[in-house]
């Protein structure tokens, strides 16, 4: 990601919405639809440059043995009919799948290095 920007009014919590900027190309606008603090947090797509019709995010954290475990459920739809079908089953659900697993571990990086701040979002 090269950068990610407020859009509109809410800064966090319901409703707050943020434009990302991708790498090598391409944006997406998201928005929070769950917040659930310290339990659950969901963000779901607004819309986007990306061959993606629908698209969310789902979080939840559970407390075990000191740890804080994060689970995460993503439902998506691909634009255009059984070509997005196709395009999900040869590249885009591989893609996706890394791009989840280095995004979990960068964080689970950040936590134990001791970075722990609030999020605008």
């Amino acid at each position: 990601m090269k950068a990610a920007t407020l859009v509109g009014v809410t800064a966090s919590g319901p409703s707050a919405q943020r434009r990302c900027e991708l790498r090598p190309a391409g944006w997406f606008i998201e928005q929070v639809a769950v917040w659930e603090p310290e339990k659950a947090l969901g963000f779901e797509l607004v819309t986007c440059s990306l061959p993606v019709a629908s698209l969310r995010h789902d979080y939840t954290l559970s407390h075990a043995a000191g740890a804080t475990r994060v689970n995460q459920v993503m439902t998506y739809q691909l634009k255009y009919g059984q070509l997005g079908r196709a395009l999900d089953m040869v590249a885009m659900r591989r893609k996706w799948d890394r791009g989840i697993k280095a995004f979990l571990a960068g964080l689970k990086g950040h936590v134990e290095a001791g970075h722990v701040t609030a999020s605008p979002i």
